[in-house]
């Protein structure tokens, strides 16, 4: 999965790239779910930098519930984690995700409240740019 950012032109405000923020093409390559100390996760990519140049840039985890019994957003921010990549190098990072990203507030017992079930985790560099994805089944908490 390829995630590219260049050269910034910053052709709408007339300033040319900022020195120091060249930044080469990057992969996402892999994922990985975990537990954590019982409830917590990790999410674990490797990124890849195939650009001439090092880089960084943010890897950013989002959880989705489309079946909720709750309102929620279609997706939220969970955790996220920069990251530094040489030129043609590769890292692995890992993001933890605290259970208490996943709950919302519960009126009726005025607590937070993780609601049972199938949460997705998606990964990528932005919320519109997630190319990465796994399911996590959280019970009984």
């Amino acid at each position: 999965l390829l995630l590219r950012r260049g050269r910034r032109r910053w052709r709408d405000r007339g300033r040319r790239d900022r020195g120091g923020e060249h930044r080469g093409r990057r992969h996402l390559v892999g994922k990985r779910l975990g537990t954590v100390d019982g409830a917590d996760l990790e999410v674990t990519v490797t990124v890849r930098n195939s650009g001439a140049r090092a880089g960084r840039d943010v890897v950013q985890v989002y959880a989705a519930r489309p079946d909720s019994a709750v309102d929620r957003p279609v997706r939220w921010l969970v955790g996220f984690a920069p990251v530094q990549v040489e030129a043609g190098g590769q890292v692995t990072v890992t993001v933890p995700v605290r259970t208490r990203a996943l709950a919302h507030w519960d009126v009726g017992h005025g607590a937070w409240t993780v609601e049972p079930g199938t949460f997705t985790l998606l990964a990528g560099r932005s919320s519109g740019d997630l190319p990465l994805q796994a399911d996590v089944e959280i019970t009984g908490i």
